[in-house]
């Protein structure tokens, strides 16, 4: 439901609990662009909440990733392929900017994220048993990755395509990449990380257990 809607003009064709009036120009710097004739309102909605899983076993970690369209990609592969959660790492763009919920087709609202440092997100892993990967051209294929029999799912870190991944992570992370022909050395971030993504979850080494929600 929202709760707020701005325009420029009045209108009673949406019912909302208030109503605020602003200038087209400041309303295009607002959102950053000029708003067509049709679009020129915008609303604000509570997001909803979403229980962080007692036990994840599937996690994406965005590092660093400053592109909203990056990052809505990212999360809304996640979604679809049916990951536990993701982890916004310091440096990655607000995952509710607008441009990062159109890129993801607003599919991530109510998707369990969490905002933390790399300390958090790597004493996760161990208290969930969880293999720390990093994508990286330097790095092994999926496919030749052996999985520790102790480990039960898996956390990939997917880091900017401008720096690459943090230093913090690939001094503990496995680093994984894709086969690559001679031609091409990388690829996008939401692109490579969709493709690492499904390799995982269908990797015979990771056991997914249930995905009970409620705890930390």
């Amino acid at each position: 439901k929202l709760t707020v809607v701005v325009s420029p003009t009045p209108t009673t064709k949406l019912q909302v609990d208030q109503h605020l009036y602003a200038p087209k120009a400041l309303m295009d710097r607002v959102v950053d662009q000029t708003l067509s004739p049709g679009d020129e309102a915008f609303g604000c909605a509570a997001i909803p909440e979403a229980q962080w899983p007692r036990f994840p076993s599937r996690l994406v970690a965005l590092d660093g990733i400053r592109f909203p369209d990056n990052a809505g990609s990212i999360l809304r592969t996640a979604v679809v392929m049916g990951f536990d959660a993701a982890v916004i790492l310091p440096g990655t763009v607000d995952p509710y900017n607008w441009k990062t919920v159109a890129a993801s087709e607003a599919v991530h609202l109510g998707f369990p994220l969490k905002c933390c440092a790399a300390e958090e997100l790597l004493e996760m892993c161990d208290r969930h048993r969880l293999l720390p990967l990093v994508a990286h051209t330097d790095g092994i294929s999926v496919e030749s990755l052996r999985v520790p029999p102790e480990k039960e799912g898996f956390a990939l870190v997917l880091g900017s395509e401008a720096s690459g991944p943090s230093q913090e992570y690939l001094d503990v992370c496995t680093r994984v990449k894709l086969p690559m022909a001679d031609l091409v050395n990388s690829l996008n971030v939401s692109v490579a990380g969709g493709i690492l993504m499904h390799s995982l979850l269908n990797h015979p080494g990771f056991a997914v257990r249930g995905n009970a929600t409620s705890g930390g």
